[in-house]
């Protein structure tokens, strides 16, 4: 892999982490969305039906943990789909359409 990938990586993570306890500011002890709307029209509290091992809110660990993940998902699906539209294209990238200008 290249550094610059990997430097770049290292850096979203750390910014990540720095902008951790902003996160923590606004929304420890908060009701989400629905929980906020259900309890100011007075209706019932939503009922969990599952809970997952990680959430965001519970501790910074935990929040860390499924940050991180959801950050490798993402890129390891973006990074995905990218080399599929490569293998596509062959050795000049991806073809171009009709609306696009010609290569110069």
């Amino acid at each position: 892999m290249n550094r610059r990938y990997v430097k770049a990586t290292l850096f979203l993570v750390l910014l990540f982490v720095l902008f951790l306890p902003l996160f923590y500011l606004f929304s420890f002890g908060k009701n989400d969305g629905l929980q906020q709307t259900l309890q100011d029209s007075g209706g019932p509290a939503p009922t969990s039906w599952w809970t997952a091992p990680f959430s965001y809110g519970a501790n910074p660990v935990e929040t860390f943990l499924v940050g991180l993940l959801g950050f490798v998902v993402v890129a390891g699906a973006i990074l995905g789909i990218l080399r599929i539209l490569k293998r596509m294209g062959g050795k000049d990238g991806p073809k171009r359409g009709p609306v696009d200008p010609p290569r110069a």
